[in-house]
């Protein structure tokens, strides 16, 4: 019970060794213990974790340390915090804890609404500092695309990720950096930005005492489940962040390595085909997009850009296709 023997039979035969059982029950109560053979998430520099499923009423419980979450706005749904227009603050010690010159930041969303607002100035920002914005994690609404905002690095040099919107949801995305080394994003455990790091972040530019705010109001505001957040005071290796995700519950990941262009049917706006990794989108000219598919009548034919075609004239390329029903 709770990672307790209360009473067993020893088995004279052999079987389980008792320690073992002991362990897996502890890690399936959720433990904090590291235990040999089970994967567990990294503990090496963990400054602060939230799981969206450890809470109580009031507080967003930190499984890592002593930095609970007030809980001021907001309420806990379906294995998340979600937070609608409001925000919530994250004690200083975790904010310093990426005061320094290496850091990591994982953030765990469930699904989000963006802010309909398409002008500039508009963002759907999940995380950001008090005083001068130095560090922040956001999209911008006018182009669809996420950002880590870190200091020392301009906009054109920060990690990003375009139509955000429509790959982001229900995945770990993670951000480290080191200064002077790389700036790098993940998502699903997947590098998707590699940057070169400024020599110095210059301490993030804010006073120790500052504090990060989970969720943004007015012009910043989205409405988004939480499913989870953790900081750490370094940058994790690439295998790190996998493992991590792999916990997480990383959902379904397309290879990009040589990836070119990619269209779900899900995903499309007016009569244009949106191309998710941004280069070609797709002037739809006779069909018609219904139930998560673009429909051609018989005789009818769809022409594509031409930087698809220029894919294919390579000695080696591949073309997946998803069909329903014909």
């Amino acid at each position: 019970l709770n990672g307790e023997i209360l009473n067993y039979d020893q088995d004279e035969q052999g079987g389980v060794d008792i320690s073992d059982v002991t362990a897996l029950l502890k890690y399936l109560s959720g433990s904090k213990d590291a235990i040999v053979g089970v994967p567990t998430i990294v503990q090496n520099g963990l400054v602060a974790w939230y799981d969206g499923n450890d809470h109580t009423d009031t507080h967003w419980t930190d499984k890592a340390g002593d930095n609970d979450i007030e809980i001021t706005s907001g309420a806990f749904a379906n294995g998340a915090l979600v937070l609608d227009g409001t925000q919530v603050k994250i004690p200083s010690d975790v904010y310093d804890a990426v005061r320094g010159s290496a850091y990591t930041i994982e953030l765990n969303l469930g699904n989000f609404k963006m802010n309909p607002t398409t002008s500039s100035g508009y963002y759907t920002t999940w995380l950001y500092n008090s005083g001068s914005e130095k560090v922040a994690l956001f999209i911008q609404n006018n182009n669809r695309q996420f950002s880590a905002k870190i200091s020392g690095q301009s906009s054109g040099t920060r990690p990003s990720l375009a139509n955000a919107e429509y790959i982001m949801q229900g995945g770990p995305l993670t951000v480290t950096y080191e200064a002077g080394g790389r700036a790098k994003m993940y998502l699903n455990g997947i590098l998707m930005s590699d940057m070169a790091a400024a020599a110095s972040n210059g301490n993030n530019g804010a006073a120790a005492g500052s504090f990060f705010y989970l969720g943004a109001t007015g012009a910043k505001a989205s409405k988004t489940e939480y499913q989870g957040l953790r900081f750490y005071n370094r940058a994790l290796s690439a295998a790190e962040v996998a493992n991590n995700a792999k916990i997480d519950g990383a959902s379904a990941i397309i290879v990009r390595d040589g990836l070119v262009t990619w269209y779900d049917g899900d995903i499309y706006n007016g009569g244009e085909w949106t191309d998710l990794m941004g280069n070609n989108t797709l002037d739809t000219q006779m069909g018609t997009f219904e139930n998560g598919a673009y429909h051609l009548a018989e005789g009818e034919a769809q022409y594509l850009p031409t930087g698809v075609i220029g894919s294919l004239q390579g000695e080696e390329f591949t073309i997946e296709t998803n069909l329903g029903a014909f």
